[in-house]
């Protein structure tokens, strides 16, 4: 399954093969990073030992496929969180599937139809400075402070609250909604932060007022760029 824009969000679908059951006790939204370019405090280029000492304890499983190592982890409110690691050691990709749907509006997302050309094509409006902080990739990015959550059908396309970096688009089978947004690493390769709804076959008309996934990930076009900087970094 690939995503119209693009962008290699299929990497997140890998989660659509594991089962999960719902928990009452999903994990507050900030713990998926909010809109920082991490996932669980796992950050692009972290090395798997770092990732190790993030999570704490051994992946549940392991995968090696096209060149990546990939890990995951079952979390105790069954929430999973995924990782690929390229030349053995470096994460380009972190996902979160959360085990109970999160309201798009706790992360103050846009709803497709919400955008100003009806195609979720615009991108950024800057937000107040105090709702501003450092990003986990030091390039120094704007990102929107999380709030309580509050209804979809609250917001509105004129509402100061969204968040407007994000182009929204659908996969090909027009199944799942994606939220995403490019910003620069420090050594000049683009990361994706992105965010992803549940199946709308599985949640009906009101799927794109939710999220079932929030992943960072190398931009594929950059990928050759990320192994040439860290066999580089490897080297010494």
């Amino acid at each position: 399954m690939k995503i119209t824009n693009g962008f290699a969000g299929p990497f997140v679908l890998l989660f659509c093969n594991l089962a999960f059951a719902a928990q009452n006790n999903a994990p507050a939204v900030d713990a998926a990073g909010g809109h920082q370019a991490e996932v669980a405090g796992i950050r692009i280029g972290m090395t798997a030992q770092g990732v190790l000492d993030r999570m704490g304890r051994m992946p549940d499983q392991r995968q090696d496929k096209d060149g990546e190592i990939i890990v995951t982890w079952r979390l105790p409110n069954k929430d999973i969180v995924q990782v690929h690691f390229r030349q053995d050691n470096y994460v380009s990709y972190a996902g979160l599937q959360f085990a109970n749907p999160r309201p798009a509006s706790d992360f103050w997302l846009k709803r497709q139809a919400e955008s100003t050309d009806k195609e979720g094509s615009e991108f950024g409006t800057t937000v107040d400075k105090a709702d501003t902080m450092t990003s986990s990739m030091g390039t120094g990015e704007q990102v929107r402070s999380l709030s309580s959550s509050k209804g979809t059908s609250e917001l509105t396309a004129n509402d100061p609250r969204i968040v407007r970096e994000y182009k929204v688009t659908e996969t090909v089978d027009h199944e799942h909604v994606v939220w995403t947004r490019p910003i620069k690493a420090e050594d000049g390769y683009t990361v994706d932060i992105g965010f992803m709804s549940p199946d709308k076959k599985k949640r009906g008309s009101e799927y794109e007022n939710y999220v079932q996934f929030k992943y960072v990930m190398v931009e594929p076009s950059d990928l050759k760029k990320f192994d040439k900087i860290y066999q580089a970094k490897k080297g010494h």
